[in-house]
């Protein structure tokens, strides 16, 4: 059975909403083993958004390879 090959996503150039009160070291580039070979600019902006519980004003995404899912789902 052929395993299940899934994109790894480069985000780059992530732009974040800037508060003045709080100072976080939040990262400008990161790779993303994505769940599903079907993505969007939103849904990859939703999910860092949430991940990191702070708002992104714009980032870039490339697919930069595949990753196996060895899971039964």
């Amino acid at each position: 059975m052929e395993e299940n090959k899934l994109p790894v996503l480069k985000v780059t150039n992530i732009d974040w909403e800037q508060d003045s009160s709080i100072k976080r070291n939040l990262p400008s580039q990161m790779a993303i083993k994505w769940n599903s070979n079907d993505y969007t600019y939103n849904q990859v902006l939703n999910f860092l958004q949430q991940q990191y519980d702070h708002n992104i004003n714009s980032l870039e995404i490339e697919k930069s390879g595949t990753w196996q899912n060895s899971g039964s789902g």
